[in-house]
Order: structure tokens, then C-alpha cells, then sequence
């Protein structure tokens, strides 16, 4: 069988995890590295030649997909060269920081028909899947809330909303639907002192959604909460594996929650991922985490932009 051959844009950490995870693949090979500046050394589980250049490296050989994970400012003009080309994309998040970059790419990709794969890792992982399916079959539950961050010492250098934020949205989407999504939203945002601490607060229908994002926490954070008035589902993202527990309200004890259901990831997310990336060069047909679903998200998350900036935060 040949294999798959692949660009991998990006020299970071998470390049090497991705890189990884196709080195592991039997159905897929990285045949070449892209990287922004001379002196940097291919990943560790890279043995492909290394450019500089997007056009010389697309005309040095022939190639099935690419991979885009560099510095965000640089996705959405690397994956419209790729689309260009015919090659399904996989992408890190956020793709672009503008919701109008993020509809130009949709729609170059609608125009040739090519795949686009955003790597919402959360979204591929079996816990929160069947937590989501949970919540979907139940309605809008009361309240939404995420929690997410890390340490200063590992913090990005984007904004915070726009690290952490992408993942919380995607999967409040993701539990509340598309359409619900669309029509029917509102958001505060904070009031938070600092910049690397930030509250937002609104509606989605009936549901109540809070969120709050800090690079301030002692460890790296997780939490995704669906609760409705006699049960609870919580979704934890930062342990290995990533679990869901959900508790129903006691009838005999109505001040406490007792569990009644848990799971835990049966595979790596990434694994997930990258897989669903490989069928969409196969099938030729985008992923449930391609740009609608990022355009969505996008929108949301340049509203809340902008009041932080207005507020000063």
C-alpha cells in the first residue's frame, strides 16, 4: 500500500506530537518539513527534507495532505496555499484570529472541494463524545461551565482567550448544536484585572455558559461542566486518560449528587484526530471539526475580544 505523503508545517512541541503520531501510522509518511526561519532543526520524529519556502517545497514532490501547526498568524495564508494545491489540511487552532479570514478559507475550500480538518483535540476524545451525546439527548441544560489554563511558566504567548478559548467554545457548540448556536447567544465579557485571566459570562438559549481562562492555575486545567437541575456531567480533559463522570441528584438526600456513570478514553485524542485527518484525504470529505464549526466559534470568540479590549483587560 502507499502511503499517504504528508507536509508538516511547524518545528514546535506540538509538531513533534504530531509528527509522532504519523510516525506510528502504517498508512501515512511526512515527506517534508516546513519551517519560517533558517537554523531550525527538523522534529526528532521527522527523516524528511526541510524548506523554508511554501513554493519550493510544493514544487520539490508530490504530496496527499498537509499539516499546519506553526505560530497562529501564519495557519489561514499556509492552508489556502495547500487548499490551492488540492490538499486536505489539518490544522491547529485557532486558524485565524478574524471570523472574515475564517469565511475567505471556507469558501476556498467549498470552491475546490477540500477537506479542512481543525485539530479541536477535545473533540475527538470517547469521555467527552458520549458526554456530549448525553447532554444533546437530554436538551439545554442549566449551565455551562469551563475552566481551563495553565502555569505562567507554560504560558502561550497568544492572548489567553484565543489559546484555551477555541477548545470551550467548540465543545459548547458541540453539546448546544449549530442552529441553537446561531440564532440564540449572548456574551459578557470580564472584568478580569489581567491579562492572562479572563472571565466570560452569557446565555445560548436557555443554557447559562461560564468560562474562565488563566494561565495563573498551579497545573495545567481541563474542566468542562454540563449541569441541569438533578444531574451533573463533568468532563476532565487534563488527566491521562481524559474521564467524564456525571451524578445524579440523590431523591433521599436533595442537598448531594451521588455518581452514577464514568468513562474514560479508550484512545489518545491526537490518535482520534489525525486518524479522522488520513480518512478525509481517503474519502475526500471534510471532518465534523472542519471551518462552519470554526466559524462559529470564531465569531463568538471576536466578540469577546473586542469587549476585553474595550474593558481594558
Amino acid at each position: 500500500m502507499n502511503k499517504h505523503r504528508l507536509i508538516l508545517c511547524g518545528a514546535g512541541p506540538w509538531a513533534e506530537n504530531i509528527a509522532a503520531t504519523i510516525a506510528r501510522r502504517s498508512d501515512s509518511v511526512i515527506t517534508a518539513q516546513l519551517v519560517k526561519r533558517t537554523g531550525i532543526a527538523r522534529n526528532r520524529s521527522v527523516d524528511a527534507p526541510l524548506y523554508h519556502d511554501v513554493a519550493d517545497l510544493l514544487a520539490s514532490q508530490d504530496f496527499d495532505g498537509a499539516i499546519v501547526c506553526t505560530a497562529p498568524e501564519a495557519h489561514a495564508s499556509l492552508c489556502a496555499a495547500f487548499i490551492r494545491r488540492g490538499l486536505p489540511c489539518f490544522v491547529e487552532k485557532p486558524v485565524a484570529m478574524e471570523a472574515s479570514t475564517i469565511a475567505d478559507l471556507h469558501a476556498l475550500a467549498l470552491k475546490h472541494s477540500i477537506p479542512v480538518t481543525v485539530d479541536y483535540i477535545h473533540l475527538f476524545s470517547d469521555p467527552f463524545l458520549e458526554m456530549a451525546q448525553q447532554v444533546r439527548q437530554r436538551g439545554y441544560p442549566r449551565k455551562l461551565v469551563g475552566v481551563a489554563g495553565n502555569s505562567r511558566a507554560t504560558a502561550a504567548r497568544r492572548p489567553i482567550l484565543w489559546d484555551w478559548g477555541p477548545h470551550d467554545f467548540a465543545m459548547a457548540l458541540t453539546c448546544l448544536g449549530l442552529e441553537a448556536w446561531a440564532s440564540d447567544q449572548t456574551w459578557e465579557s470580564e472584568k478580569a484585572s489581567k491579562q492572562d485571566d479572563v472571565r466570560i459570562e452569557g446565555h445560548v438559549g436557555r443554557t447559562h455558559t461560564l468560562f474562565h481562562f488563566s494561565n495563573a492555575f498551579r497545573r495545567k486545567t481541563r474542566t468542562f461542566i454540563a449541569a441541569y437541575e438533578d444531574e451533573v456531567f463533568v468532563y476532565d480533559g487534563a488527566s491521562r486518560p481524559s474521564t467524564t463522570q456525571w451524578h445524579r441528584q440523590s431523591r433521599n438526600e436533595r442537598t448531594g449528587f451521588k455518581k452514577v456513570g464514568y468513562s474514560e478514553a479508550r484512545t489518545l485524542p491526537l490518535d482520534v484526530s489525525v486518524g479522522a485527518f488520513i480518512n478525509s484525504i481517503e474519502r475526500r470529505q471534510s471532518t465534523k471539526t472542519g471551518l462552519e464549526l470554526t466559524l462559529a466559534v470564531t465569531d463568538a470568540l471576536v466578540y469577546c475580544s473586542r469587549q476585553l479590549s474595550a474593558s481594558g483587560t
